[in-house]
């Protein structure tokens, strides 16, 4: 699952220091419900974030976006079993087809944020794509 970009509470000073279902934050407890009602195995998928880092803003720019592709791509190749791929909120559905060649022949998913934010708006049907 690819989400945007760490939250405050996957800083070291202000939370776990990781991104994690555990942390507590909105976008946590959403990503927690959604994997339990899925009934997805914990070890069955990975949490990443399009941007790795924390970021200024909210919205991570373009050169921020563009060295995060870079670490997906270098992720990817440590993860060879993954099967699907699930771009979250509007940063990084937008860049879908950035992110396209950087998972292979992995299905491409997008949908709506976790966070509490990308709740309020109407939600977008899941679009699953195929290389």
């Amino acid at each position: 699952m690819l989400l945007t970009s760490p939250s405050p509470h996957a800083l070291p000073h202000s939370g776990s220091g990781f991104v994690s279902m555990e942390n507590h934050d909105s976008t946590a407890q959403a990503v927690n419900k959604a994997v339990h009602s899925l009934l997805i195995g914990r070890m069955s998928f990975v949490l990443w974030n399009l941007v790795p880092w924390r970021t200024p803003s909210e919205k991570p720019t373009g050169n921020e976006v563009a060295a995060g592709l870079k670490e997906l791509g270098e992720l990817m190749k440590l993860l060879p079993n993954v099967q699907v791929v699930i771009a979250t909120g509007t940063s990084a559905s937008s860049v879908a087809e950035q992110i396209r060649p950087l998972i292979g022949e992995r299905h491409l998913m997008t949908c709506a944020s976790p966070r509490p934010r990308g709740k309020r708006k109407r939600l977008r049907s899941v679009r699953l794509s195929r290389p």
